[in-house]
């Protein structure tokens, strides 16, 4: 029975004889899975785990991690297992180079949310299989933590994002950009998260962008801009081929694996008809002013302010989707008599509401589903470059009226990682991203 304790060791055929590093990109060192009972217990199941995958999204302030356990040795009994654990995983990585290379540690504990499988097989009766599910101690803290108080008379909606964070025991929240909306309000009785989500969603920038927070694999808690996710120069560029242009295990060969794209199968979402049902293109909004009675219709149209790409993910040439402002309807109440001297949740969300729609519904343009060799350093929220060939006879380009490139224009181009799976197993380590862009490579 192989667990991924074994791959912890790396094979001298994949390692530098003279650092003892990884030469394949798709190897780390596991050096210990250490599950805490609610009683202190400890024992390291590096050896019983089969699989470990670690979740970052910028849809998610928290990692997820979903961990397969196999053993025959009754450790279910004998901890025993009652959904009350600690999992605290470190694991290490070093690129193969000529010289000596740092190597990245990531230390990070989770709390357990479930049980979620249990079996056994036909073939091995004494051999039990289960997975767990769990999630930052920061994040499961807050399920039994209640916040009920009002905001934005002493601190900015940062200032009272950055404090909730504080209180679930994180250190520090790494903030890029700049939130253009300021209100007051009451945060209803609610768990601290919650409450930092209610406040992510008042958070807009100049351009009218959402927010997003969430944790990546070094444990950082992020609060970064769409703007400034969007803006990102890429962090690498990967390559859909079959070909291997350098000697094995050499440091040329290390950067061409670390660069090819694995997999690809996509649930690509470009569709112009639901998008538009979105607001991605147009819409209009009616507000009610509860405090005059009056009643007022704005309408907003597609505005490149910050995108990936260069070019709009649609043509306005005919049946142009930008002035069809019914396509999606927002209805706003608001009192601007309600806070003396300043804006109350719903002013500042009216203000902004096309905008954001605009931005998240366009960021489902184009999306891929993608598998790389496994990268610490690949996270949600960083921009990558995705290069794709042609499907086309070469000798046939000229027929097509296609220039002499093997890339696929249309297909290729920049994008923003939304999720990133780190999975290990036992034959190697991968990361399968979730990859969208906002806009297109090539003019339509």
């Amino acid at each position: 029975m192989s667990s991924i304790g074994q791959v912890t060791n790396i094979d001298t055929n994949n390692a530098s004889a003279s650092s003892g590093l990884a030469a394949v990109p798709n190897i780390a060192q596991i050096q210990s899975i250490t599950m805490t009972s609610a009683s202190g217990k400890e024992e390291d199941i590096r050896f019983i785990t089969q699989k470990i995958e670690i979740t970052e999204s910028i849809y998610s302030p928290t990692l997820i991690l979903n961990l397969t356990i196999q053993e025959s040795a009754a450790f279910f009994e004998r901890f025993p297992i009652i959904g009350q654990e600690l999992i605290t995983i470190i694991f290490n990585k070093a690129d193969f180079k000529d010289g000596p290379t740092p190597i990245k540690e990531v230390i990070h504990t989770f709390k357990v949310t479930e049980y979620n499988n249990y079996n056994r097989s036909d073939e091995q009766e004494k051999v039990a299989n289960y997975t767990l599910s769990a999630i930052s101690a920061f994040a499961y803290n807050s399920a039994s933590l209640t916040v009920s108080r009002s905001y934005g008379r002493k601190r900015d909606i940062t200032e009272e994002i950055q404090n909730l964070f504080s209180e679930l025991g994180v250190d520090k929240l790494n903030v890029i950009g700049e939130v253009n909306t300021k209100s007051v309000g009451i945060l209803n009785k609610q768990d601290p998260l919650k409450a930092i989500e209610f406040l992510r969603k008042h958070c807009f920038d100049a351009n009218g962008g959402p927010f997003y927070i969430f944790q990546t694999l070094d444990s950082k808690v992020n609060m970064v801009s769409y703007e400034n996710l969007v803006k990102k120069v890429p962090y690498e560029k990967y390559h859909a081929t079959k070909i291997f242009s350098h000697n094995a295990y050499s440091t040329e060969d290390y950067e061409d694996r670390k660069k090819r794209i694995l997999r690809v199968n996509s649930f690509m979402d470009l569709s112009k008809f639901f998008s538009g049902q979105e607001g991605a293109y147009a819409s209009k909004t009616n507000t009610m002013d509860w405090s005059n009675k009056s009643y007022i219709t704005s309408q907003f149209t597609y505005n490149q302010s910050a995108t990936l790409n260069d070019n709009k993910p649609f043509s306005s040439e005919t049946d142009d989707p930008s002035n069809k402002f019914d396509t999606k309807s927002n209805n706003m109440s608001v009192n601007a008599m309600a806070w003396e001297g300043a804006s109350g949740y719903n002013d500042e969300l009216n203000k902004n509401v096309s905008e954001m729609q605009s931005h998240q519904a366009n960021l489902d343009t184009m999306t891929h589903d993608v598998q790389l060799m496994g990268d610490f350093d690949l996270n949600a929220g960083q921009v990558i470059s995705l290069v794709f060939p042609r499907n086309v006879d070469p000798q046939s380009m000229d027929i097509y009226g296609l220039d002499e490139s093997l890339e696929d224009k249309h297909l290729s181009g920049k994008f923003l990682i939304t999720s990133c799976t780190h999975v290990f197993d036992v034959n190697d380590y991968r990361c399968d991203i979730i990859a969208k862009r906002d806009s297109f490579s090539i003019s339509v």
